[in-house]
């Protein structure tokens, strides 16, 4: 009988410490502060979370694609970059056809296409093999373009033309942001 209340104190103890780390700090002048940094840290928590789990199967799908196809080494790095960018920055091409884009040298051996403005814009990448590597600023995950984790995935290049390539309307707007790229290494 003792041994049951032993192990009765022991899980009240940690369920009263599992129920003081879930409240909130009602000892700060605003309350609705402590709610939203809890609100905050959670929804980043969860962010983390589900990036990890797209990443985990967006890396699964690339490698089952890239394995059962050839690869098309006709394709430039540039129009590897244009591709890249309109599958993991969708939002920001408006800048290419624009003719705001520049196409340079990043670090790494990455190459580039940016605004050359605060960066939140910028896609670098690197074709090692059948495979695609990108770095971008995630400013979903940031306060401020500052805070602002980068992120590298892996796509293979097959789901990129199959996505962005594969019909000759396809080619001509990617050929066409590739024309209007700007050579990032001279002064324009």
């Amino acid at each position: 009988m003792k041994v049951n209340k032993v192990y009765v104190g022991l899980a009240c103890l940690v369920a009263s410490g599992l129920l003081a780390g879930c409240g909130t700090n009602h000892s700060s002048s605003n309350g609705n502060s402590s709610k939203q940094e809890v609100s905050q840290s959670s929804k980043k928590s969860s962010s983390t979370s589900k990036k990890a789990n797209t990443s985990k199967s967006s890396n699964d799908e690339s490698h089952s694609a890239s394995s059962s196809s050839s690869i098309d080494t006709n394709v430039t790095d540039q129009q590897i970059g244009v591709m890249a960018y309109m599958h993991f920055m969708p939002q920001s091409v408006s800048a290419i056809s624009d003719g705001d884009m520049f196409y340079n040298p990043g670090d790494d051996g990455y190459m580039a296409l940016s605004t050359h403005g605060d960066g939140s814009a910028t896609l670098q990448f690197k074709r090692d093999g059948d495979q695609v590597s990108v770095k971008y600023m995630d400013t979903n995950s940031g306060t401020t373009v500052a805070d602002s984790p980068t992120v590298t995935k892996s796509i293979s290049l097959k789901e990129l033309e199959n996505n962005y390539y594969s019909s000759s309307t396809q080619k001509d707007q990617v050929n066409q942001y590739v024309s209007k790229l700007k050579d990032g290494t001279q002064d324009n």
